[in-house]
C-alpha cells in the first residue's frame, strides 16, 4: 500500500506542476493585450423606411489595444478615426477608451483638447466583431439644434457600418452586430 502511495506521488506532483503551467500561461496568453490594426470601407446612412437612401462612403481606421479579463470583460484602448473623402471626421489626436458591455457594445468617447481645454466628446455607440473586421456604428446625432443634447433611434437614427459600399450591406452588419442589443426580433431598416 505504502509503495503504490509513493508511486502516485511521483505522478501526482508533476501532474500538478504541469498543470498549474497550463494554466497561467493561459491566462497570461488571453489577458496579453492583442494589437489591432485595421482599415474598414464603410458607409453612413439614414435608417427608417422613410429615411432619405443617400449614403456617404466612410474610412474608418482602427489602431490600438484589445485587452481581455479572465471575466471574458474586454476594452479597446487606441484610435479609431473616421474619414470621407479624405475629410477627417474625428479630431486628429483623438484618444478613445471603449468598455465592451455584454451586449457587445460600447460608448465610442473622445478625450480631446479644444484651446487647451480637455474635453470628451461622444460620438456614439460602437459595436465591433471578436477579430475587429466589422464595425457598426450607431451615430449621435443633436437633438432640436440643441449641440450639448445628442441622442440615438433605431427607427430614424444615423449609422456607420462597414465593410459595406451599400446601405443594404450597411443594414446587414449593422443587425448582425447590434443582435444582442436591439433584442426581442428587432431589426434596424
Amino acid at each position: 500500500m505504502l509503495k503504490v502511495l509513493n508511486g502516485l506521488k511521483k505522478w501526482i506532483v508533476p501532474t500538478i506542476i504541469v498543470f498549474s503551467i497550463f494554466l497561467i500561461l493561459s491566462y497570461k496568453w488571453y489577458t496579453h493585450p492583442r494589437q489591432i490594426v485595421q482599415n474598414i470601407e464603410a458607409v453612413e446612412f439614414h435608417l427608417g423606411k422613410n429615411a432619405e437612401q443617400t449614403i456617404m462612403p466612410v474610412r474608418i481606421e482602427i489602431d490600438g489595444h484589445l485587452i481581455r479579463s479572465i471575466t471574458g470583460a474586454k476594452h479597446f484602448d487606441g484610435s479609431i478615426q473616421l474619414f470621407s473623402d479624405d475629410k477627417r471626421l474625428t479630431d486628429e489626436k483623438s484618444y478613445t477608451q471603449i468598455v465592451f458591455n455584454l451586449s457587445g457594445g460600447g460608448v465610442l468617447v473622445y478625450d480631446e483638447t479644444a484651446n487647451g481645454v480637455p474635453k470628451l466628446n461622444s460620438y456614439g455607440l460602437i459595436f465591433i466583431d471578436k477579430d475587429f473586421s466589422s464595425v457598426a456604428i450607431a451615430k449621435y446625432v443633436t437633438e432640436n439644434g440643441e449641440t450639448n443634447t445628442k441622442s440615438w433611434e433605431a427607427t430614424r437614427g444615423m449609422m456607420i457600418a462597414g465593410p459595406a459600399s451599400s446601405r443594404e450591406e450597411g443594414l446587414r452588419v449593422s443587425n448582425t452586430l447590434m443582435a444582442d442589443f436591439l433584442k426581442g426580433g428587432t431589426t434596424l431598416d
